[in-house]
C-alpha cells in the first residue's frame, strides 16, 4: 500500500506524458499499472482517492485497443464491485457513456 500510495501520483503524472494514441508503449504500460492498482483491494481505495485516476482509468478503457479496454472494463468492473467505490465511479463524468461504448464494443 505504500508503494502505491507514493507510486500513484508519479504514475498518473506519466500518463499525462504518454496520451492514449502513442500506441503501445509507455501509455499501455502506464495504464494498465493503474488498472492493476484498481484491481486489487489493498489499493482500489487509493486510487478512487486520487484526483485524476478514475479519469486516466477512463482514458486507458478509451484507447483503441481490444486489451487497454478489457483491462480498464475489469478494473471498472472490479471497482464498481464495491458499493463506496461504485459511487465514486457514478458521480465522475463520463462513466455511463464509456460504460456504453465498452459494452457495445465487439
Amino acid at each position: 500500500e505504500e508503494v502505491a500510495s507514493e507510486g500513484l501520483p508519479a504514475l498518473l503524472a506519466a500518463s499525462d506524458v504518454a496520451p492514449p494514441a502513442e500506441g503501445d508503449g509507455r501509455a499501455a504500460q502506464v495504464g494498465w499499472l493503474l488498472c492493476l492498482l484498481a484491481s486489487e483491494e489493498e489499493s482500489a481505495s487509493l486510487v478512487v482517492a486520487q484526483p485524476g485516476a478514475i479519469q486516466a482509468l477512463f482514458g486507458h478503457a478509451r484507447r483503441r485497443c481490444t486489451r487497454a479496454q478489457e483491462e480498464a472494463a475489469w478494473a471498472l468492473a472490479t471497482l464498481s464491485a464495491e458499493a463506496q467505490y461504485g459511487r465514486a465511479l457514478a458521480a465522475e463524468e463520463g462513466t455511463f457513456s464509456l460504460v456504453l461504448d465498452l459494452l457495445a464494443t465487439p
